[in-house]
């Protein structure tokens, strides 16, 4: 099978659309969300609930939540050195080519200015579209789902 019988797929032409939106992308300021409340936390770093300023948004964003997932950037190899995650490298490849209705999209990337307080090196953060729960909070709340359910989150899963 060729490339252009795959290139008719629409999963594959919104990874197209999704990898071409990604070079256009501008590393903004992280300055322009407004952080409202820490939502999650965990080895990978800090997720929060914001929103984008009103002089940065548009007619469409306007009062729509998002998630800033902010990279923990950690030492190489114990020499003091600050390196970005190999983790966070994969997360970000494989969501720039994945495009699923069950899959979030990445909206941007942006960064913090340097400080002292992250290093001097400013912290990077992942913008996905906030969601009010996910899979593994529903668990620990106890949620239980019926067996049509749980075919239908296992299928969409696979």
């Amino acid at each position: 099978m060729t490339e252009s019988y795959f290139s008719e797929f629409p999963s594959v032409k919104k990874s197209q659309e999704n990898r071409q939106r990604m070079k256009d992308w501008a590393l903004r300021d992280s300055a322009c969300y407004e952080k409202i409340e820490q939502v999650g936390r965990g080895t990978f770093g800090e997720v929060y609930k914001a929103k984008l300023k009103s002089q940065y948004a548009n007619s469409t964003e306007e009062g729509k939540f998002y998630a800033l997932k902010k990279i923990k950037t950690n030492d190489i190899r114990g020499k003091g050195e600050i390196g970005f995650p190999i983790t966070a490298i994969r997360e970000i490849t494989l969501m720039k080519y994945i495009s699923h209705q069950n899959v979030m999209n990445i909206k941007e990337i942006v960064r913090s200015q340097p400080k002292e307080v992250n290093r001097n090196i400013g912290n990077i953060y992942i913008v996905l579209e906030y969601m009010n729960f996910d899979l593994s909070g529903l668990f620990r709340k106890g949620v239980f789902f019926k067996e049509a359910e749980v075919k239908c989150i296992l299928y969409q899963i696979l």
